[in-house]
């Protein structure tokens, strides 16, 4: 059994609260006061499941003292009374972070430049994802090459962990040299060396 927690023990419940992670315990809802032992007890007592990231819930002072009732009374906690005050009722918020859109295009191009110069992104999705961490690590990574197509992997990673994964689906095409007029060159003109130059162009636009 758990130690006793006495009479001079109080809670003071929060308005609003925004948390990160999936499980909320009484010291994420309210402000504890005791002694430091009681102060861990009470604290580390588990009230709620959080919402899902960028969604709120609500949890009234009713449910939270009877969370509380019966969890001291299932570790067969001696108490008499604990003084629940503040607010009515507490504002659960999960935090989140809105990551991708734009950011794959940019990452997806740096990528191609830096690894792949002779090739050219002509067009990628952007989609975007909601996830409830503040400082986060994006990569992209080629999964499959073909001639006009291509499919990376786009991650986001936290300390080193990977918490969302998309499969991004690109268009791409490639630069090609070609020979181009540098001056008008009239029909049945005498083509000299200096008329025509050597440019880099997508294949796609090469004739």
């Amino acid at each position: 059994a758990l130690p006793a927690i006495s009479e001079s023990a109080e809670l003071l419940l929060k308005e609003r609260v925004e948390v990160s992670k999936k499980e909320l315990l009484l010291r994420d809802l309210a402000q504890v006061e005791g002694s430091p032992l009681e102060k861990g007890i009470l604290g580390e007592i588990p009230i709620a499941t959080a919402p899902p990231p960028c969604s709120k819930r609500f949890l009234t002072k009713r449910e939270i003292a009877n969370r509380i009732a019966n969890f001291l009374r299932e570790n067969k906690v001696s108490v008499d009374e604990i003084a629940v005050k503040g607010a009515d009722r507490v504002e659960v918020v999960r935090s989140c972070t809105l990551v991708g859109g734009k950011r794959i295009r940019e990452l997806i191009a740096e990528y191609l430049k830096r690894n792949y110069p002779q090739l050219v992104l002509v067009s990628a999705p952007s989609p975007s994802a909601k996830v409830p961490y503040r400082n986060y690590q994006e990569e992209v990574e080629l999964e499959s090459l073909g001639d006009r197509y291509a499919r990376f992997v786009y991650r986001v990673l936290v300390n080193g962990r990977c918490v969302k994964k998309l499969w991004i689906p690109v268009r791409v095409d490639r630069k090609v040299e070609v020979v181009v007029a540098k001056v008008p060159i009239p029909k049945g003109s005498l083509i000299e060396p200096g008329m025509v130059g050597i440019r880099k162009v997508l294949s796609s636009k090469a004739r």
